[in-house]
This record gives structure tokens, C-alpha cells and sequence, in this order.
């Protein structure tokens, strides 16, 4: 899996924007919050597969389920992912 700078660069962009328009769509500062752990558990869950997952062949499927259960249950959430990967792919 092989990705050019530009792309991940125009991908950051996005969500950057994405994440400023929502925190001036909604005032509410728990929105925001939510918003960047999911965003943060993204980016984390993209370094995991692109770093760790090529050398031990272990790869979480990244979206925004798996994303959201990363970032709003923190490490049972990313627990609950490594198990499901097993129980789904042994």
C-alpha cells in the first residue's frame, strides 16, 4: 500500500477542514472534542497499518466504525477491534 505525500497531505486537509466547519456549525465544545478523538483515532489507526501492520501482516480495516470505537472508548475500543479481527479472521 503505497501512498504519495500529496495524497495524504490533501487527506489531512480535508479532515482538517472538515472538523473546522463543523466547530462552526455547532458552538458546543463536546462536538469538537468528539470530533478530533475520532479524527486522531483515524490518523493513529492509519500510522498502525502502515508502519507495524506491513512488517507483522496485521492490518485494522479503517473507517469510520472502527475510527469512532477507537477514539470514543480510547484502549477497550481498541481492544475490542484486535479481538473482533481474530474472532473474524483467525
Amino acid at each position: 500500500m503505497v501512498f504519495d505525500i500529496n495524497v495524504i497531505l490533501y487527506i489531512v486537509l480535508i479532515i482538517f477542514l472538515g472538523i473546522v466547519a463543523l466547530s462552526l456549525k455547532f458552538k458546543s465544545p463536546s462536538i469538537i472534542k468528539v470530533a478530533f478523538k475520532i479524527v486522531f483515532a483515524g490518523v493513529c489507526i492509519f500510522l498502525f497499518n502502515f508502519f507495524i501492520g506491513s512488517l507483522i501482516h496485521f492490518t485494522i480495516p479503517l473507517n469510520i466504525v472502527t475510527a469512532s470505537s477507537a477514539g470514543l472508548l480510547g484502549l477497550p475500543g481498541i481492544a475490542l477491534l484486535f479481538i473482533l479481527r481474530f474472532i473474524i479472521f483467525p
